[in-house]
């Protein structure tokens, strides 16, 4: 079988298809993310909020974002890849995206060249930067809608 060269979504698609995929996350990761990236908090800001020492929170931190990227490559490839693949479409028939099917498909990608394939030609890490910069965009033009002038020094 042929790695699936659909697209799982288009470029206005691009947050809903992040925050989609942060059903696969834990509560904690969810929460973590949420602060980072929607509350915008980061250093000694989201050590304080979540009650941790700093480089405990920076482990944290990395380590949702990795989650977020396996979540999101789990995710693309369930929705486009099952058409390719009998193995993983049995996987995530009948179920909504969660922790369990997450690490089902995460763990299935790295067995099946056709779904690893898939994940390849999708880069997952491509989606979560445009993504972070469209979150961004959104989030300037619903806050700010005549283009005041505020504070941007989380962004990357």
């Amino acid at each position: 079988m042929a790695a699936s060269t659909a697209e799982p979504v288009g470029p206005t698609e691009l947050v809903a298809l992040v925050w989609e995929a942060t059903a696969g996350l834990s509560d904690v990761d969810r929460s973590v993310l949420e602060l980072n990236i929607r509350h915008e908090l980061d250093g000694e800001e989201l050590a304080e909020s979540l009650g941790v020492p700093g480089p405990k929170c920076s482990v944290i931190l990395h380590r949702a974002k990795d989650r977020l990227k396996t979540a999101v490559g789990a995710l693309i490839v369930s929705k486009v890849g099952a058409d390719v693949c009998d193995d993983l479409a049995d996987i995530v028939a009948g179920h909504e995206f969660s922790p369990l099917v997450r690490k089902r498909v995460a763990r299935h990608i790295t067995g099946c060249g056709v779904c690893e394939e898939t994940e390849r030609r999708h880069r997952p890490e491509a989606y979560l930067a445009a993504a972070g910069a469209c979150f961004h965009s959104q989030e300037c033009a619903r806050c700010h809608p005549k283009g005041n002038d505020h504070d941007h020094r989380y962004e990357r």
